[in-house]
C-alpha cells in the first residue's frame, strides 16, 4: 500500500472520525462551526486540535513535518491538551505522545531544516505531564513521570516544586520520582529523600545523585568518587550520566577535565568508540539547553566538533588541558575484526 503523500491540512478533512469529533464539539459550542467553514479553504493552514484527535483516533502516524506544523502553533498545542481529558486512555496516551514531540525548542541549523531540541520547553505540555501523574491510567502516569525526569530541564520543573513533591510524597511509585525531587531543587525534595527509605531502597544510585543535586556534599563527593573509579566503558558511560544529572560544579568540572581522554572502547562488538560521546552526553544532561552538548544531526568526521565543545568548556567553566587532544574519533563504522580464539 503506498503512503498518503497528502498535505497534514488535507488528511484532516477526510480522517473518518475527524466528523464524530466536529459533531461532538459543535453540541457543545455552536461557534465551533466556523472551524468546519474553514474546511473548505484549500490553502494551508495550521490543523485545529479536534482534527488532530480524530486523526490519532483513526490511527495516524506523524511525519516530522506535521509535528514542525503543530508545534509551531502554541495555541494549538494548548486546546490539545484541554481535549484530552475527555479522551479514553489510549488516546490520552497517544496525545500525550505527540505533546512530547512538538513541546520543544524549533531551531535550524544554518541553513539546514528546521528541527526539534532535545529537551521540552513548553510549559502548557509540562504542566499538563504533571497532571498526568495522577491519571487513572498506570502507563500514562509512566510516560509523564519518565518525561518529566529526563527530558525537562530544572528551572522549569521547579515551577512545579510544590505540586511534585506532594504527589511523590502521596505516591512514591510515580516513575522517575527520584530524579524529578533531584530537579525541584528544594529542601523539602532533600528532607523527603533522606527521610523515606522505600524511596531510596528502590533506587540508591539515583537517590545519591539527587541528593547530591540537592546540595548534600557527601552524597555528591561518593558519586564524583565512583565516576573515578568506573574502570569499564558501560560504568564510565553510566557515571558520566549521574555527574551530569547531579550537575553540580564539581560533578560538571570533573566531566570538563576528561574531555581529552584518549580512551575508546568496542561498542555493538563491531565499531570503535570514543569515551568523550559519553562525557559530552553527561555534559548535554548538566546543561540541556545549550546547543554544542546536543546529540549531532551527522556523525561528526573531524576535530571540529570537539573543539567547537572544548572552547564553550574553557569560556564558560574556565578549564584547559595540558594533554593534546587524542587522535580524532568519534565513532567508527568499520567492524572489528572476530577474535581468532572466539569459540574454543
Amino acid at each position: 500500500m503506498g503512503t498518503d503523500e497528502r498535505p497534514l491540512s488535507k488528511k484532516l478533512r477526510t480522517a473518518p472520525l475527524f466528523w464524530l469529533v466536529v459533531f461532538g464539539l459543535a453540541a457543545i459550542s455552536p461557534a465551533f462551526w466556523g472551524v468546519v467553514n474553514a474546511m473548505g479553504n484549500e490553502t494551508s493552514r495550521p490543523p485545529r486540535a479536534a482534527e488532530i484527535v480524530a486523526l490519532i483516533q483513526d490511527g495516524h502516524d506523524f511525519d516530522n513535518d506535521e509535528y514542525l506544523e503543530i508545534g509551531h502553533e502554541p495555541s494549538l498545542i494548548q486546546n490539545l491538551i484541554a481535549l484530552a481529558p475527555g479522551q479514553t486512555a489510549e488516546i490520552r496516551r497517544a496525545i500525550l505522545d505527540l505533546l512530547i514531540e512538538v513541546g520543544r525548542p524549533i531551531y535550524t541549523d544554518g541553513d539546514g531544516p528546521e528541527r526539534f531540541a532535545p529537551y521540552i520547553n513548553n510549559r502548557a505540555v509540562i504542566s499538563f505531564m504533571v497532571t498526568s501523574l495522577t491519571d487513572e491510567d498506570h502507563e500514562l502516569r509512566n510516560l509523564a513521570g519518565e518525561m518529566l525526569a529526563t527530558e525537562v530541564p530544572a528551572p522549569l520543573l521547579r515551577d512545579h516544586s510544590r505540586e511534585l513533591i506532594d504527589l511523590i510524597r502521596e505516591n512514591i511509585g510515580i516513575k522517575g520520582a527520584v530524579p524529578i525531587l533531584g530537579k525541584t531543587g528544594a529542601s523539602r525534595a532533600r528532607e523527603l529523600l533522606q527521610a523515606n527509605k522505600q524511596l531510596q531502597k528502590a533506587n540508591p544510585r539515583a537517590t545519591q545523585a539527587a541528593l547530591g543535586r540537592l546540595g548534600d556534599r557527601e552524597a555528591e563527593s561518593l558519586v564524583i568518587a565512583a565516576y573515578r573509579r568506573a574502570d569499564t566503558p558501560r560504568s564510565k558511560e553510566e557515571e558520566a550520566h549521574r555527574l551530569g544529572y547531579m550537575a553540580t560544579p564539581r560533578a560538571v568540572l570533573a566531566l570538563a577535565r576528561d574531555m581529552r581522554t584518549p580512551e575508546t572502547y568496542i561498542w555493538n562488538m563491531q565499531s570503535r568508540r570514543s569515551l568523550r560521546v559519553h562525557l559530552i552526553e553527561g555534559m548535554h544532561l548538566a546543561f540541556p539547553t545549550e546547543p554544542v552538548f546536543w546529540p549531532p544531526q551527522f556523525k561528526p568526521s573531524d576535530d571540529s566538533y570537539y573543539e567547537a565543545i572544548e572552547q564553550w568548556i574553557t569560556e564558560n567553566l574556565g578549564v584547559t588541558w595540558e594533554q593534546p587532544r587524542p587522535e580524532f574519533l568519534y565513532q567508527e563504522d568499520a567492524p572489528v575484526l572476530p577474535n581468532p580464539g572466539a569459540g574454543r
